[in-house]
């Protein structure tokens, strides 16, 4: 017999769907959103991975590669003198950033750009709303297969937190009478209620005997699965990182190379760093708070006699001559009937009762913390931007052992250690890969077809009723105004494999066309 092989290969014929382009107003409103601010000119598309989704861009870049001769300034190689020109809120750049990096001369799409804010920040630095103030201090390095490598500075981790239950033979307990009725309902319930008379016949003690009180049998089964897992609170999200920055002493238009490095050292402890006060400690009191006469006193702790009969004498002597002048008689016989009054006063709110204090630690705000944000990748169109970062740590190094015509070290090395302020759910992630925006968003409207064409716009429901759709959006989607609905149409877009000029059948590759070339690898033309 033959064996026949099912090999999984892809026709040319079922090509994917393009991008569908749509509005803003096909998005789902958040509950409590701004709706004018959802109109920010960012073309929202039909996800082709997760048709249940709609993906908005935070970047000029294009949906499908149709676009990209329109948009062909974005893949220009820039200079670190086009990113000075640049009129951005938050993509500002000095030629100084730059001139004392070790690895000047790097592509742009390689750099990492540390930023500090003099408030704590989000991933968005971009909006005037969400960023409202410059940066303090920028620092400036790249990555490489040796330093700052990618995959360690892109990596991150999160889960969401699960709690595992155990089955176990519990002792059942009662808030209040263990009977369930006490007093006078509990007497009258005893005549009818046959458990409460069966507990007068057993008595107290086999009433409180303890059904597992031989230590040396199993009670329950034994082959049995006792444990499950639930939902706990909170979700945990790790991504701890370090940055290397490497500079080099340089001479540049008649600076002093000492001088220009020390005023880089100043501006590194600008970015990650404070000035302080010293501060001795404080002290407070919980309890009646000492009287001010008792250092007054203090002669009365002593061992000696004689220290006490002289203090003794003294105090007497001090507390005449208060009452000596008339001016200070009456001064003291004010004190004495405001203390009397106020002793009274407190021996009335005694009787009367005094409300009570409250006191509990304050709520948790989501609010940003951490005043760093770090940028990787082309500024213009970044891999990652991480707002609200705390700094955790910093490291500084000398790797050289040249010194200058001025006597100071050639190089300056510094590792700064960073994590973000708080955990991110699957929003906050979506923010870091898309300028601080989410990428993915709810339709006001599911259109799903099921038509067994593979290259369509729509997703396919077979045999799911439209409650069994529904159940599943108002479950996918959350914290909207009103729930996503299915429409069933019968509208299938197909796209044909010659919409693209980067299919694999064209005979067209422009120069550099490394995203027809990226397409042609994978989608080849498969014969039979």
């Amino acid at each position: 017999m033959a064996i026949v092989e099912t090999k999984n290969d892809i026709n040319i014929e079922i090509t994917p769907s393009e991008y569908v382009k749509g509005s803003f107003t096909d998005i789902a409103v958040p509950r409590g959103a701004d709706i004018s601010k959802m109109s920010d000119g960012k073309e929202s598309h039909t996800s082709v991975i997760n048709r249940l989704h709609l993906i908005k861009l935070n970047t000029s870049l294009p949906a499908n590669d149709k676009n990209i001769p329109a948009n062909k300034d974005l893949f220009q190689v820039r200079s670190f003198v086009d990113l000075c020109k640049m009129e951005s809120r938050a993509m500002q750049y000095d030629a100084d950033d730059f001139l004392y990096c070790k690895n000047l001369g790097f592509p742009l799409n390689r750099l990492i750009t540390l930023r500090r804010y003099p408030y704590p920040c989000t991933d968005n630095i971009w909006d005037k709303e969400t960023q409202g103030e410059p940066d303090i201090a920028r620092m400036i390095t790249y990555f490489s297969q040796d330093v700052n490598k990618l995959d360690e500075i892109l990596s991150f981790s999160y889960n969401m937190k699960w709690k595992e239950l155990t089955a176990e033979m519990e002792q059942a307990t009662m808030q209040g009478e263990q009977s369930g009725v006490s007093g006078f309902m509990k007497s009258a319930f005893k005549l009818f209620d046959p458990k409460l008379a069966e507990n007068a016949l057993r008595g107290e003690n086999a009433n409180m005997l303890d059904p597992k009180f031989d230590q040396n049998k199993v009670y329950g089964p034994v082959d049995s699965l006792t444990t499950t897992n639930i939902r706990d609170i909170g979700f945990e999200f790790s991504k701890e990182f370090d940055l290397v920055f490497d500079y080099e002493l340089r001479s540049i238009n008649g600076r002093t190379p000492e001088y220009a490095m020390r005023d880089v050292i100043g501006n590194v402890l600008a970015c990650t760093y404070n000035n302080g006060k010293f501060w001795p400690g404080a002290r407070y009191w919980i309890g009646e708070r000492p009287s001010k006469f008792y250092e007054q006193y203090q002669y009365m702790n002593s061992d000696k006699m004689s220290t006490i009969i002289d203090g003794g004498v003294n105090s007497l002597k001090s507390a005449l001559s208060s009452f000596g002048s008339k001016g200070s008689a009456v001064d003291n016989l004010k004190k004495a009937m405001n203390g009397g009054m106020a002793l009274a006063f407190g021996k009335i709110l005694d009787k009367i009762g005094r409300p009570g204090i409250l006191t509990m630690n304050s709520l948790l705000s989501n609010e940003p913390t951490g005043m760093w944000h770090v940028t990787i990748g082309n500024p213009i169109n970044p891999i990652l931007c991480i707002g609200n970062l705390i700094c955790t740590g910093v490291d500084f190094s000398f790797p050289t052992d040249s010194l200058s015509y001025g006597d100071f070290p050639t190089k300056l090395q510094v590792k700064i250690k960073l994590k973000p302020g708080m955990a991110k759910d699957k929003a906050g992630i979506e923010m870091m890969f898309n300028m601080g925006k989410r990428m993915y968003y709810a339709p006001k409207q599911l259109k799903y077809s099921n038509s067994k064409e593979i290259s369509k716009q729509t997703r396919s429901f077979f045999e799911f009723t439209d409650k069994e759709i529904d159940n599943t959006l108002t479950q996918t989607f959350d914290f909207i105004s009103n729930n996503v609905k299915s429409v069933l149409t019968s509208e299938v877009k197909t796209t044909s494999p010659t919409t693209s000029k980067y299919t694999a059948n064209t005979d067209i590759e422009p120069e550099n066309d490394n995203v027809g070339k990226l397409f042609n690898n994978v989608f080849p033309t498969f014969k039979s």
